[in-house]
């Protein structure tokens, strides 16, 4: 689907921005990628196994970019159709279904915590191929670092754009689909790879990364105890999720 274009309910998503994000945003995002860990342990594939600091930091990366892709996709006025946190395992559908009239969007969120030394901008090629086959229309990249008080949202990426990226093979037998940073940034950002990294606090994110990892451990531990809280909870606008994981585990 082109949603850029004229006409297209879904035309806003072609354009970037800067989001604020909601006090108790990075809480809630690392209570969700805790109790996330916990529930796909048992199923997380080898080959998908990263280590456990590794796979903290990529439940975590997609609890932000789930979260952070509601908020964009509210402020635009859109009704979204979602799923932040099945606790019986992995959802088997797309992140986020985007409803405008008759008309509906499979969109995929996908999050960069960017650091000093991110060049590319990657996503795991067996993972898109299951995208596209449960009917995914593209992605919404969201980039920020930890404990930042923003994000930026990016012009959506079609699945065909991502096909056309290069494969990049990895160490874990994985390749995944990426793209260079300084490439990408200037035509879904409206800025280069430097403005973007120069509009976050690297030294910040430094500082209070390890307290949010040590939340998302505090969280994953927690699952047997808040597992059916959580099972209770009704889908919600994003700020409510918010409101609601930030205060779930003390």
């Amino acid at each position: 689907m082109n949603w850029a274009t004229q006409g297209s309910p879904f035309r806003p998503l072609s354009s970037f921005a800067r989001i604020p994000l909601p006090k108790g945003f990075w809480r809630a995002t690392a209570t969700v990628a805790g109790l996330r860990k916990a529930s796909n342990n048992a199923i997380r594939g080898m080959t998908r196994s990263r280590g456990q600091s590794k796979n903290l930091l990529n439940d975590l990366q997609g609890a932000v970019g789930e979260l952070a892709t509601l908020i964009r996709l509210e402020d635009l006025g859109f009704t979204c159709s979602h799923d932040l946190l099945d606790v019986s395992g992995p959802v088997d559908d797309v992140d986020i279904r985007v409803v405008a009239g008759d008309a509906c969007l499979a969109l995929e969120a996908k999050c960069l915590l960017l650091q000093p030394n991110k060049r590319l901008f990657l996503i795991n090629r067996i993972a898109h191929e299951r995208s596209v086959a449960r009917g995914a229309d593209g992605y919404m990249p969201i980039f920020t670092t930890a404990g930042a008080g923003h994000a930026h949202a990016g012009a959506c990426i079609s699945s065909a754009e991502v096909e056309e990226w290069a494969v990049m093979p990895f160490q874990y037998g994985d390749p995944a689909l990426g793209v260079a940073l300084r490439d990408f940034c200037p035509g879904h950002l409206g800025m280069s790879e430097g403005q973007l990294k120069a509009s976050f606090d690297q030294e910040l994110a430094e500082r209070i990364s390890p307290a949010i990892m040590r939340h998302v451990e505090k969280a994953e531990e927690a699952f047997p105890r808040v597992r059916e809280m959580v099972s209770r909870q009704a889908t919600s606008s994003a700020q409510e999720m918010v409101s609601f994981y930030a205060a779930l585990i003390e």
